[in-house]
């Protein structure tokens, strides 16, 4: 009877140090399934984060090009009023300075 209690006592020890195995590990198995889930997320978000990036990289581009002309556009705009109103005023210069020389010319 003893025997048999000891049996017993060595065939739970047995089963609770299996099982003691067994659950260390699946622990490991279910902490690098972690990790590897957990390097799946981070190579994910890097690659969204560059998306994202490059998108507003290239909307950015895009808007800084459109400001560019507009501002080139208006410039030439400008530019062009000028050249009306310095050429306005060249022909009032110079019918200035002849009716000066006339003057000169006639005072003298």
């Amino acid at each position: 009877m003893i025997n048999d209690e000891l049996t017993l006592i060595r065939d739970a020890e047995e089963k609770a140090e299996q099982l003691k195995k067994d659950a260390n590990l699946e622990a490991k198995k279910m902490l690098e399934a972690a990790e590897a889930e957990a390097d799946r997320i981070l190579s994910e978000g890097e690659t969204k984060a560059k998306e994202v990036y490059e998108a507003l990289l290239s909307e950015g581009e895009t808007i800084a090009t459109e400001n560019y002309e507009k501002a080139l556009t208006e410039a030439q705009g400008d530019l062009t009023r000028l050249e009306r109103v310095a050429a306005g005023n060249r022909e009032q210069a110079i019918k200035h300075i002849v009716e000066r020389i006339v003057e000169l010319s006639v005072n003298s």
